[in-house]
């Protein structure tokens, strides 16, 4: 819905790749292989370099994966790797550099300096609504294009995407209409924005710490009270959750919020496990 990708029909198969300071995962879902390297740097501090463990050991999965043919890569990341905002709708812009010197301005007065080192990109979104935009660092970017091109002559970057959107854009269909959240969780990072008919509302990452189905609640009622569309009961809306976990979460005893988890039917010839449905984007 909101990140390009491009397909080709006669394009190889696609190795689908998984990256978090965590570590990397790599599904080949064409010869039911999948590859998983754990990376101590799930442990540190965000910064410009959180992510270059993982690069750095998505090279040789590659390597193993292509087998020297021809293969086209497809990169989620991970919530601790993208930026988010929700960008007011501003009748006044009209061109594409108009609404990206908007856009760089706001995470400049959000992030700082910063912000100067990040590649942005901001939704296609009907007039009238707020637009999702992502910032990614560009050393991040390029580090992916170069360690690609080292893993084999023949393997080449088609995509690289926020987990959080190319979930988003798997599980559109099945969300409530009126309004719902839309949670995605993942080993180290809770992301979820709010949706009334369709319409974000508001979009945020945290950083996980402890039981996160315990601290979901607080989080979208601290998120609702933000925002001027408010609902009246947050938590009784639906929350809808993906996540990055071989199998669905137990729900939390006595808790009274409407839980909602967006199972996906499983690959053929792979085991479940943490770091599958990040590289597959689910």
């Amino acid at each position: 819905m909101w990140w390009p990708e491009r397909f080709s029909v006669l394009a190889p198969a696609s190795l689908n790749v998984g990256l978090s300071p965590g570590g990397v995962h790599v599904v080949d879902a064409q010869s039911a292989r999948q590859w998983h390297v754990a990376c101590a740097a799930a442990g540190t501090p965000a910064s410009t370099t959180v992510w270059r463990d993982a690069v750095d050991a998505l090279v040789p999965c590659l390597a193993e994966a292509a087998e020297g043919k021809k293969r086209n890569v497809r990169v989620h990341l991970g919530g601790r790797l993208v930026r988010w905002q929700l960008l007011p709708w501003r009748p006044e812009l009209h061109s594409h550099s108009e609404h990206a010197a908007f856009a760089a301005a706001r995470f400049r007065e959000v992030f700082g300096s910063a912000a100067e080192g990040w590649q942005l990109h901001a939704a296609k979104v009907p007039p009238g609504q707020a637009t999702p935009a992502a910032a990614i660092d560009k050393e991040l970017l390029a580090a992916l294009q170069s360690g690609i091109a080292a893993a084999a002559p023949a393997v080449q970057l088609q995509s690289v995407a926020p987990y959080f959107s190319a979930a988003f854009d798997r599980w559109r269909h099945r969300l409530p209409r009126a309004a719902c959240w839309f949670v995605t969780v993942e080993d180290d990072c809770i992301s979820y924005g709010l949706l009334l008919h369709r319409q974000w509302q508001c979009l945020h990452s945290q950083r996980r710490q402890g039981d996160w189905r315990q601290q979901l609640p607080l989080w979208l009622t601290q998120a609702a009270l933000a925002i001027d569309a408010a609902p009246r009961d947050p938590l009784a809306l639906p929350i809808c959750i993906a996540g990055d976990m071989p199998n669905p979460p137990a729900a939390v005893p006595g808790a009274a919020w409407n839980f909602q988890w967006l199972a996906r039917r499983p690959v053929r010839g792979l085991t479940a496990q943490s770091g599958q449905r990040l590289a597959l984007g689910v």
